[in-house]
């Protein structure tokens, strides 16, 4: 489990790696505008899993793929505030 903590807000990607299914959990502190989306190594868009002003508390999103295995990214924007987690899919 990665763990990251995020101006008051958690941010937990697992399992970390994954073969088909990763869950994505993060809590706000205050209502936020919140973007999660999944992106290869090349810069391209693989999926937007969130993108909404989302209300305080406790949120859930999951990302399932039959893509290739490998490294992809996940880009989570709140309020503004970019970050970035690698994660990783094998078979």
């Amino acid at each position: 489990t990665v763990m990251g903590y995020i101006l008051g807000k958690t941010f937990n990607v697992f399992p970390n790696p994954f073969t088909q299914q990763l869950n994505i959990v993060y809590e706000l502190q205050n209502e936020s505008k919140v973007i999660v989306e999944v992106y290869n190594l090349n810069g391209q868009l693989i999926e937007s899993l969130v993108n909404q002003e989302q209300v305080e508390g406790k949120h859930q999103v999951q990302f399932e793929t039959a893509d290739a295995s490998g490294i992809y990214l996940i880009k989570m924007v709140v309020d503004n505030n970019v970050y970035h987690q690698q994660i990783i899919k094998t078979r």
